[in-house]
């Protein structure tokens, strides 16, 4: 029997437990969550989920914290707060590993606090850590033990396919994407979490999950409403002729808060200076994720005061603006991966994991590493990949046995 122990941070990822707790029960293995949340703990009770709740220790610091995580670097936890949050979670998740003799972690992202404290489990305690993350290819998932996001690390085999097989699976992948208007996960990043107000009924017995005061984040969302109206007066319906495409990020992912030292102002003024040098205008395009009203606030009024240059702000389907584009300018997102797919020459402005890849590349990834779970949709196949989450940590184990 295989156990595994996973950290929930939002509503989303306990639905996420729920699959992976039925997938592994059908495999004949278990599933354990801890979380620092009340609204969390006392849904994933009543859901029948093993979930342990992480209450605030108040013995000296433990190892493994850094300032280098997205609660920090975001701003969205003081270091004082974020210390709390990580003595509490290691110290839950180290009794957890030592009780039920946990076998494998799985974590969300990799960049986030909680990341720490299971990087630092997965070194004190020799288990395999398997990070999780959208995959950006639809009813595929990324189960990775070699970190997510732009942190990845992975050469490409080659692609078990033939030219046509490949040219086909591209074709698929461009209707698809024309026929999206928005992303499965843009819509679900833009909801609100109510339960949050639950939790800080526990606040000074549990930690901290943000320092935010509740002013503050009724605030962030009215400037969203705002200035999103605001910005709408600025942007045209298409780009004009020859154009270099430069799509915002979403300000507050990690790709940009720990991942990138380019933000999405300098991302700007650079992919304005890469317009310039090939004759070209700059069009920008805001996340349909985008949830920042203070960052809204400063695009609006960088615009408005032309700080940039002669720059057009244009909306549209993502996948077209690329295909119609004359270049493609990204921070470290996945644009990259699609400026690829589409044929389009692109420049990644900070590190990315498909630096050097070509289509076949992403088509063995697509196809052969990335794994069938749709996050948006649950399926009667979840319980036949868990095998393969398993194994993920199995590569592990066996890379550690070799290292001995």
């Amino acid at each position: 029997m295989t156990r595994a122990l996973f950290f929930v941070d939002y509503p989303e990822r306990l639905a996420l437990a729920e699959r992976l707790r039925d997938a592994a029960s059908e495999n004949g293995d278990d599933l354990i969550c801890f979380t620092n949340q009340l609204s969390l703990f006392m849904l994933g009770r009543r859901r029948g989920l093993k979930i342990h709740l992480c209450k605030t220790h108040r013995g000296g610091d433990l190892p493994g914290f850094s300032k280098h995580n997205h609660e920090v670097r975001g701003g969205f936890l003081t270091e004082p707060d974020a210390r709390l949050f990580y003595n509490a979670v290691y110290h839950v998740g180290a009794e957890l590993c030592r009780q039920h003799s946990i076998d494998l972690l799985i974590n969300w992202n990799g960049a986030h606090l909680h990341s720490l404290v299971c990087k630092a489990l997965s070194r004190d305690y020799n288990i395999p850590l398997v990070f999780v993350e959208i995959g950006n290819i639809k009813g595929k998932m990324l189960f990775s033990p070699h970190g997510s996001g732009s942190d990845l690390q992975l050469h490409p085999r080659p692609p078990s396919s033939t030219s046509g097989q490949l040219a086909a699976w591209v074709e698929a992948y461009r209707n698809e994407r024309l026929r999206q208007a928005v992303i499965p996960q843009a819509a679900s990043n833009l909801k609100a979490n109510y339960l949050a107000l639950i939790d800080r009924i526990g606040w000074g017995r549990l930690p901290r999950s943000t320092s935010h005061s509740a002013t503050k984040k009724l605030t962030s969302h009215a400037l969203r409403r705002q200035y999103l109206a605001k910005l709408e007066s600025l942007t045209i319906p298409t780009p004009r002729e020859d154009y270099v495409f430069f799509p915002l990020q979403v300000s507050e992912d990690t790709n940009l808060t720990t991942r990138s030292s380019v933000d999405n102002f300098e991302g700007i003024r650079q992919a304005s200076e890469i317009a310039a040098s090939l004759g070209s205008r700059l069009a920008i395009k805001i996340h349909p994720a985008e949830r920042s009203g203070p960052f809204l606030r400063e695009l609006y009024l960088a615009l408005k005061s032309r700080a940039f240059g002669d720059i057009d702000m244009v909306r549209g389907n993502a996948a077209e603006l690329i295909i119609k584009s004359k270049h493609v300018v990204t921070i470290n997102s996945t644009i990259g991966v699609e400026a690829i797919l589409f044929d389009r020459p692109y420049t990644a402005l900070a590190p990315v994991y498909y630096a050097g890849w070509d289509a076949g590349d992403i088509y063995w990834y697509a196809n052969e590493y990335l794994l069938n779970f749709n996050l948006f949709s649950p399926q009667e196949t979840d319980a036949a990949v868990w095998p393969a989450i398993v194994a993920r940590g199995e590569v592990l184990k066996t890379a550690s046995r070799g290292a001995h």
